[in-house]
């Protein structure tokens, strides 16, 4: 039996297939490409003492660029047709970028049990012309990609189901707003601010029936870790 280490590598090897370059799938994934070169060429539980195992941060990360579920990389695979589509179609429309949406459902309430979720579409086209009249502060469009929300506690800002458009390229809290934040290796969609007079991150739920806000402490900072912030929500409404 293969052990976790083994499996991360072996889906490794097939993200980096499907990104075509190791760098594009660093780049995307906001992980150095030194560490994923040293992740491919270091096999888990060598017995030569060349030992690298991937780490649960960075396998929820290549996850989240692959647009594959929490999890995904804890698992092995007989990858089939459908996973072998493209990560980057082909742009042959210069006006438009594509948008993969990520079956990763992103829990919004803290121990929130992620339901099992399938999305009626798998690409969205949208205009570069309605990127740069509607989204501002962008770190760039290649950084965009859609997730779902899952739960209740960021209504009625979004509600379950909701896909979500999400800046990747941020990577530090600036300003308050909603963010794509993990803790302790798990993932939240949450609003963040940072508190002036002490550093402090102070997180919170947009539904005021879910509790006292959650305060992070600069000691606790390098538990929190910032995979992008929620630019935009395309809720869902029965009309």
């Amino acid at each position: 039996m293969k052990t976790i280490g083994e499996i991360r590598r072996d889906n490794l090897l097939y993200a980096i297939e499907r990104f075509k370059k190791a760098e594009r799938l660093a780049r995307t994934a906001h992980v150095s490409a030194a560490y994923i070169s040293q992740l491919k060429n270091c096999a888990p539980e060598s017995s030569t003492g060349k030992v690298k195992n991937m780490g649960d941060d960075v396998a929820r990360r290549i996850e989240i660029a692959l647009g594959e579920p929490i999890g995904w990389m804890d698992t092995s695979h007989k990858h089939t047709a459908q996973q072998e589509r493209a990560v980057y179609p082909a742009d042959n429309n210069l006006d438009e970028t594509t948008l993969v949406v990520s079956n990763a459902a992103i829990p919004m309430g803290l121990n929130f049990s992620r339901p099992e979720s399938t999305h009626i579409v798998e690409t969205m086209n949208v205009t570069r012309a309605w990127v740069r009249g509607n989204l501002t502060a962008l770190t760039g469009t290649e950084n965009l990609a859609i997730l779902s929300a899952s739960g209740d506690s960021m209504a009625p800002t979004f509600n379950d189901g909701d896909l979500l458009l999400v800046d990747r390229g941020v990577r530090e809290i600036h300003l308050d707003a909603i963010y794509v934040i993990s803790r302790n290796n798990e993932l939240f969609i949450k609003r963040v601010r940072q508190r002036l007079q002490d550093g402090a991150i102070i997180i919170k739920s947009d539904n005021p029936l879910y509790g006292p806000d959650d305060i992070v402490e600069h000691a606790e900072r390098d538990q929190l870790v910032v995979l992008g912030r929620v630019v935009w929500a395309w809720n869902a409404r029965k009309l």
